[in-house]
């Protein structure tokens, strides 16, 4: 493939390890052109927690709190719809959104019909969990490591979701996550997860989609693990390989999501 100006600019970046400062003059160009609207956001919906400047880079690339809570309100109503659908009768539900971030999406999570659900949020950004832990008290929230475990018991949750978390984990954390989920879950629980998928592999390099076409892995890392620069992606093959562990495991194209959303349930 031919990069843009733009992905040249950042593959130089990141071989010499600048890619994060960089990115500090990205975040200062985004508040500074994002303020007005911003503004304009808080003032029409002036009961909404707002995360500061900096946790909301940190979630989605840019200081754009109108798509901040819009996103959020359609990732949320399309997650509730496919948990809905996998217990139409279950009255109470514990689930988890491990990668909460400052509850982008958790905060606009509801049941669908009179079923209860108990929310819980993990994340291994402290500033993300102390601000949750403020403006949404009736929520659970917990800060995990970059690899596992979270102190909970086994079999907790009878769903566990992330979004956009495994793209921006190494190979090994990708396994180590997995076994920590089926951990976690309840004996028939249900994994919801978002990948680096398919749709992805045009913006790879010739090398990349290489590696991406024989069903490896493919990472972009010269910049801490966990961070938003680095990046992995994920072909089919891969994924279905990681979640060998599951039963009944299904990859949906859900509208709303650029990244490719799969489930699966862990065995009764």
């Amino acid at each position: 493939m031919s990069l843009t100006p733009r992905q040249r600019l950042a593959f130089v970046l990141r071989k010499m390890h600048l890619l994060q400062l960089a990115d500090l003059f990205w975040f200062l160009r985004f508040y500074w052109l994002g303020r007005k609207a911003n503004v304009e956001f808080t003032t029409k919906y002036t009961g909404v927690p707002v995360p500061p400047p900096m946790l909301l880079y940190d979630v989605q690339g840019n200081c754009d709190l109108s798509g901040f809570y819009y996103s959020g309100q359609e990732h949320a109503h399309q997650i509730s719809k496919i948990i809905a659908a996998e217990y139409p009768t279950k009255s109470s539900l514990k689930i988890l959104e491990w990668g909460c971030g400052p509850a982008r999406v958790l905060q606009h999570l509801t049941a669908t019909d009179d079923s209860v659900w108990e929310l819980w949020g993990a994340d291994y950004n402290p500033r993300s969990i102390s601000w949750c832990r403020q403006h949404w008290p009736k929520m659970h929230f917990m800060q995990n490591g970059l690899e596992p475990p979270i102190s909970l018991e086994s079999e907790f949750f009878d769903v566990i979701y992330c979004i956009s978390v495994f793209t921006h984990l190494s190979e090994v954390r990708h396994y180590q996550w997995i076994a920590e989920i089926v951990r976690l879950l309840k004996p028939g629980g249900l994994f919801i997860g978002t990948f680096h998928g398919e749709m992805f592999r045009d913006s790879l390099t010739d090398q990349e989609q290489h590696g991406f076409d024989r069903g490896e892995l493919v990472i972009r890392k010269k910049v801490r693990e966990g961070k938003k620069d680095f990046s992995a992606y994920h072909c089919d093959n891969f994924v279905q390989n990681l979640l060998a562990p599951f039963v009944r495991v299904i990859r949906l194209d859900v509208p709303g999501f650029r990244q490719t959303v799969w489930t699966a349930k862990k065995k009764d």
